[in-house]
């Protein structure tokens, strides 16, 4: 199970054994070495991903009376970041543990902040 704030999904076993990698290593003291390959972890991760993004939305202005009020407020975006997910999930499963927690990163669309001077017309 991994979860984060807002959610929850699970990966089942079989979808870590798809990623499971046993290196073989005759003669030496650990004759097998097990892992998880990133690649396949990330793919795995991506309908996670795209359960926790969220797109961020700039505010809405409106022109009326000479006067600009706002029309919707803007709202913060979040994403996961898919690297540190991917070693999350590794070191709770080679540690034995049976969840693991995701952070997201909030984000806000770039654009210029209002002003409080009146704008021109013509470009609204």
């Amino acid at each position: 199970m991994v979860t984060w704030h807002g959610g929850a999904a699970l990966l089942g076993r079989s979808d870590l054994v798809w990623a499971l990698t046993i290196s073989p290593h005759p003669g030496e003291a650990e004759p097998f070495v097990f892992g998880l390959d990133r690649d396949v972890l990330a793919k795995l991760l991506t309908p996670v991903a795209d359960q926790i993004c969220v797109p961020a939305v700039n505010a809405r202005f409106r022109l009326r009376d000479g006067e600009i009020t706002i029309a919707a407020e803007a709202t913060e975006g979040r994403e996961l970041d898919v690297a540190s997910a991917i070693q999350a999930v590794a070191a709770a499963v080679m540690a034995g543990r049976t969840g693991s927690s995701f952070r997201w990163s909030a984000w806000n669309r770039s654009s210029p902040p209002p002003t409080r001077e009146r704008p021109d017309s013509a470009t609204m």
